[in-house]
């Protein structure tokens, strides 16, 4: 009966916050932030501008200028 005790002990999956449950909107902003690293790295790899929003007006930035994200 022990060996059934620690087996069950083995697979449980430690708590932390990535086992909590995540609301809709917390998956939607990692995916948001994901998307974001993605075009910045697709940009720096081939040296092309990024298309910002700024003060109301769109603006032209060398993914270079951008901090890690």
């Amino acid at each position: 009966m022990k060996s059934a005790v620690k087996k069950k002990e083995i697979h449980k999956k430690p708590k932390t916050k990535r086992n909590k449950r995540m609301s809709i909107q917390d998956k939607a902003v990692l995916a948001m932030k994901a998307a974001v690293r993605g075009v910045i790295k697709q940009h720096r790899e081939t040296g092309r501008p990024l298309a910002i929003w700024k003060d109301g007006r769109v603006v032209w930035i060398s993914p270079y200028t951008l901090k890690e994200v």
